[in-house]
């Protein structure tokens, strides 16, 4: 395992035990439909939110920096500090305090499962094995299922649909990071 792999293997580790801790705390119709969201803005849960989002924004970030290390091209690179970037513009953007707020908060994560998506299709394209087929394709499960959940069909998994994604996202990253940093396959160009 590269350090690379071992920082975001830690970093989504805590982020999604702090998913758990908040899970447990309150695992209600209200969370199932707004989704992680709703434990940033649920004082119980908020500050341990916080810290996941933070500390997993950090392994991004390391990540970032080990991408751009291997000559990954620019968009790629930038993809991922986007996503670095849009964690805590989450938290800023509690979607319980209005319209203004509410609008900024979805355009927030919907551009964050964009980038994210179109970052693992772009590092499949390079690298079409079993395995990063299936990581993308739980990815894409996950986007799926919080699309669903989004609009007015009765389905309330938007909380398990982002956890997917989540996990796809990181899975795709994880298996990329793992390739040779001399190889040209991961350089990620356009």
């Amino acid at each position: 395992m590269t350090a690379a792999q071992r920082v975001l293997v830690r970093t989504q580790l805590f982020l999604y035990a702090i998913l758990g801790f908040c899970v447990h705390r309150n695992f209600s119709a209200t969370a199932q439909s707004d989704g992680i969201s709703f434990y940033g803005v649920t004082p119980a849960t908020l500050p341990a939110l916080s810290v996941g989002f933070l500390v997993a924004a950090g392994g991004l970030w390391y990540v970032g920096r080990e991408f751009a290390r291997r000559d990954a091209s620019r968009w790629f690179v930038r993809g991922v500090y986007l996503e670095v970037v849009g964690l805590p513009l989450l938290l800023l953007t509690p979607f319980n305090q209005g319209a203004f707020f509410n609008w900024a908060h979805m355009t927030v994560g919907a551009s964050m499962a964009v980038v994210s998506y179109a970052l693992s299709l772009g590092i499949l394209r390079q690298r079409v094995r079993p395995f990063f087929m299936a990581a993308v394709g739980l990815q894409g499960i996950g986007g799926v299922l919080s699309v669903c959940s989004l609009v007015p069909w009765g389905y309330h998994v938007l909380l398990q649909g982002e956890i997917i994604l989540l996990v796809g996202f990181a899975t795709t990253l994880f298996l990329s990071l793992g390739t040779s940093a001399t190889s040209p396959r991961v350089t990620l160009t356009t």
